[in-house]
């Protein structure tokens, strides 16, 4: 069956100061699917999603929402269409609650708090807690809340799993599937635990000194055990 697409990325040239760190991705990401991006510090990972989100203007290349090409270079406009980043900062407001971090995400929202954390029960128990008080964990789950309350089209994750130990990790990301299915959001999602990520994942792509070295189904990619051997051992720092 065809998903339709809500996220094409065609011919993207992004980076910094006019020197592109990630060249020629192409990527399409359909209504309800999740994308792994995949590959090694200094992929361009990074780079290629807050291009995306409207944090830097792509070098090159187009950016469409359901079909219609979009304004790039600015993350107001990006957001208002329906891109929403949850970046690996997480970016929360630490002398709030949750609940307050989440009714300000909620301003231009249709979705209520109570939704969201129906996805997250863990942070009903700590609603009275500051969000500089939760754990690592916690933390991840209201950086993700906070982006769902404003009702995303196109869900950027950057290093979900940043920080965190390995089972914190696998309770996580499982989450990630059931938003794709419920919300029928394009999922992005940047993560290094490759093998959990393509558990969850759709469909995957692995950059490589900023270009795609293997694309394909999570299925497809999970088989290309050389590529994806040869795609870590390179090293570097992603920007």
């Amino acid at each position: 069956m065809t998903v339709a697409a809500a996220l094409d990325c065609t011919g993207i040239h992004a980076g910094y100061n006019k020197v592109a760190v990630a060249r020629d991705i192409d990527l399409s990401v359909g209504h309800g699917q999740v994308m792994t991006v995949l590959g090694p510090n200094g992929a361009g990972k990074t780079t290629l999603l807050l291009t995306i989100a409207g944090f830097l203007a792509p070098l090159k290349g187009a950016i469409s929402l359901d079909g219609v090409p979009l304004r790039t270079g600015s993350a107001r406009r990006m957001n208002r269409a329906g891109v929403v980043l949850v970046p690996d900062s997480r970016a929360l407001f630490t002398e709030l609650t949750p609940v307050q971090n989440l009714k300000l995400a909620a301003r231009r929202s249709r979705s209520s708090v109570d939704d969201v954390l129906d996805l997250f029960p863990a942070l009903r128990l700590r609603a009275r807690l500051r969000a500089g008080q939760l754990s690592g964990g916690e933390q991840q789950m209201l950086a993700v809340a906070r982006a769902l309350i404003q009702a995303p089209k196109v869900l950027l994750i950057d290093e979900m799993s940043m920080g965190l130990a390995p089972v914190i990790v696998e309770s996580l990301l499982p989450i990630i599937r059931q938003v794709a299915d419920e919300s029928n959001a394009a999922v992005v999602l940047v993560e290094q635990h490759v093998q959990l990520a393509l558990e969850v994942a759709d469909v995957a792509i692995v950059l490589v000194h900023g270009g795609i070295v293997a694309s394909g189904s999570a299925d497809e990619v999970r088989r290309e055990e050389a590529t994806l051997a040869q795609a870590y051992l390179s090293g570097g720092t992603d920007p």
